[in-house]
């Protein structure tokens, strides 16, 4: 439970941004498209290598999208900031009165950022050619399958140059 005073249980105030409200919940959101990615590469999304096994945790999504979060979530944050779109009335009381959630308004903010980062194209190297992000989410949960249906492959993570 959250105490009163934790940054997570306050609004943001003048000298805060308030995205670091929004980054769970945009991690949330890209790890849905990331879950999307593996069963649509038919991998199993609950058998992960990074991140500890545990019972009804789609702890390969977790590894999947931790090489993307820079990429997607961290840039939608930082656009935010930058563009000083947040406001203390975007954040409203959670229901239970112990801490501060996104408003609709500051949902939608997030959303469209995170949207256009997914829509983004940039330079993916193993195909040597210009793709979304959200296309490479997938081509990156192939690849991973590939290598886990030959031995002699060796898995190479996404990095933007």
């Amino acid at each position: 439970m959250l105490r009163s005073g934790s940054p997570i249980a306050r609004s943001p105030t003048d000298g805060e941004s308030g995205a670091d409200k929004g980054v769970p919940w945009l991690v949330e959101t890209t790890a849905s498209r990331s879950l999307a990615a593996a069963v649509q590469a038919g991998l199993d999304p609950y058998l992960g290598f990074f991140h500890a096994i545990e019972p009804y945790r789609p702890n390969l999504v977790l590894d999947l999208m931790e090489e993307f979060r820079p990429v997607i979530v961290d840039r939608a944050a930082i656009a935010i900031v930058k563009a000083e779109l947040l406001d203390p009335l975007d954040f409203e009381p959670s229901p239970d009165g112990a801490g501060i959630w996104l408003g609709q308004t500051a949902k939608k903010l997030f959303l469209g950022q995170l949207q256009r980062q997914f829509s983004s194209r940039v330079l993916y190297s193993p195909q040597n050619r210009r793709l979304t992000l959200a296309q490479i989410l997938l081509e990156q949960a192939r690849s991973l399958g590939r290598c886990l249906c030959e031995s002699n492959l060796d898995y190479e993570p996404f990095l933007l140059k």
